[in-house]
């Protein structure tokens, strides 16, 4: 087998493209190649909810929780239609609709599991964490362990779009929110002196 990858939404989508497909001629091929793509996916989750944005995993940096190029909150975002029974994938059995809704839930655990705190305070998303620690992660040389802000930005779009969110999901879009405000008035505070 073949790695693939999760990073710009190199397998999610050609998943959508395939449901359209599905969709609009009934083709059980389209189905089926949609629903190895989900097996896939599902396959590719850690345990404890993150996924890398290679797998079969590679020995590198690849194999950190990859939050950045929308590479993780695609797979959460794809995964939250299906098990939310969304128009449009109602073709998708209910043994892979369950197994999607327990990849939310478990991906949801791990994103709030990971936003980083400063001094106690909840603020943004590294682009890659550890899998194991969940510790913000080098990538590419030229990749730190930051503070990211799109990254941040769409793990807070992910998190607002959850209804009847529980307080810890409230608390880490507080936090984020907070946080970009506070970096976006610095910048332009700089940016003026």
């Amino acid at each position: 087998m073949t790695s693939s990858t999760i990073d710009n939404n190199g397998t999610t989508m050609p998943m959508q493209f395939l449901a359209l497909m599905t969709q609009a001629t009934k083709d059980a091929k389209y189905r089926q190649a949609f629903e190895r793509g989900m097996d896939y996916l599902l396959a590719a989750q850690y345990p404890n909810g993150g996924w890398p944005q290679f797998f079969p995993l590679r020995d590198d940096y690849s194999r950190y929780i990859t939050f950045n190029d929308w590479a993780m909150i695609g797979v959460i975002t794809l995964l939250d239609e299906v098990a939310a029974e969304r128009r449009g994938w109602e073709f998708v059995d209910q043994a892979r609709r369950a197994k999607a809704r327990d990849a939310v839930r478990r991906g949801l655990d791990v994103i709030l599991r990971s936003q980083i705190r400063v001094n106690g305070t909840r603020t943004a998303w590294c682009a890659q964490h550890d899998e194991k620690t969940l510790a913000p992660a080098w990538a590419r040389a030229y990749e730190p362990p930051s503070l990211s802000g799109s990254e941040s930005v769409g793990i807070v779009r992910f998190l607002m779009g959850i209804e009847r969110p529980v307080p810890q999901v409230v608390a880490a879009v507080d936090g984020a929110v907070a946080w970009l405000d506070q970096v976006r008035h610095s910048h332009l505070h700089r940016q003026r002196a």
